[in-house]
């Protein structure tokens, strides 16, 4: 998988929305990567060789250490998330 970075404008109140989205992609991606690598574990763990259940670690921990970094690399975009400010506030 490759990243690419991205640079626009946007409106500051779809800053927000923009990094759930981002964000909620990348949970997506890890749960998908994290089932596949389950079964593969599972499988290994089942009837492979002692290699083959190493591998299937390897992969599930690379997979999981990616997303990971992925959601660091949010930082920038979640540091831009204006707070939301209540209508009922209290005076």
């Amino acid at each position: 998988m490759s990243n690419k970075t991205i640079t626009f404008i946007s409106n500051e109140d779809d800053v927000r929305p923009i990094a759930a989205n981002v964000i909620n992609l990348i949970c997506a991606r890890l749960v998908s990567n994290y089932q596949s690598n389950l079964q593969l574990v599972q499988q290994a763990l089942s009837s492979g060789t002692n290699i083959e259940i190493l591998a299937a670690i390897e992969s599930f921990t690379e997979d999981m250490e990616r997303s990971l970094k992925e959601l660091d690399a949010t930082s920038e975009i979640i540091s831009h998330i204006e707070p939301i400010i209540s209508d009922n506030i209290e005076e």
